[in-house]
């Protein structure tokens, strides 16, 4: 026994579950507890003693130890890698919402391109509907202006007497041609391609 515990049970009388380790000559490590009280038989002082071979336990708490320490470092080496895999997760993510926010706004600007050409188109087609139908109602103007000159001509050269009775009629025609050959003004002014 070492001297530790042979001077713990001079002192106290006694030593409870001291854990020893001994190598044996084999080489093996032997755990054992030891207790051990001293007594006095026939005025002799005697030592009764107790080895509990603990060896087996001993070895089976450093496997413990070893699995657990092993068990920790594997999860240390997992919450890493979790840890780097959701890093990379993370900016994935935020690449696709940025990505998303590009192409929302390229699908509204493509919406507004859209809508611009439609109503461009629109106007297109209005600014040429507008062109033929002032063509085809300046030709028939063209007729009626010839034909009020005309008969505003005779009633001066045949019958200047009854001019002043029939101006007010021709003054209503001229300003009927007036008023039609403005709308056709409009018309080709609306037809034009302007910035406008």
């Amino acid at each position: 026994l070492n001297a530790m515990v042979l001077q713990a049970l001079s002192t106290h009388g006694s030593v409870k579950s001291i854990p020893v380790s001994t190598r044996l000559k084999s080489g093996r490590v032997w755990d054992i507890l030891f207790s051990s009280t001293l007594f006095k038989f026939h005025d002799e002082t005697r030592v009764l003693s107790a080895i509990v071979d603990v060896t087996e336990s001993k070895k089976l708490e450093r496997e413990l130890q070893e699995h657990y320490e092993n068990l920790e470092n594997l999860v240390n080496i997992r919450t890493s890698e979790l840890a780097k895999a959701n890093e990379s997760l993370e900016i994935a993510n935020q690449n696709l919402l940025t990505r998303q926010s590009e192409l929302t706004q390229a699908l509204q600007e493509l919406k507004a391109t859209q809508r611009s050409l439609y109503d461009a188109e629109k106007m297109a087609s209005l600014g040429i509907l507008s062109a033929g139908i002032a063509h085809e109602i300046n030709n028939p103007l063209n007729f009626i202006q010839g034909g009020l000159d005309g008969i505003q001509g005779y009633l001066e050269d045949v019958i200047p007497d009854h001019i002043q009775e029939l101006t007010p009629l021709l003054d209503g025609m001229q300003e009927g041609i007036s008023r039609v050959s403005g709308i056709v003004h409009g018309l080709n002014y609306f037809s034009r391609n302007t910035e406008s």
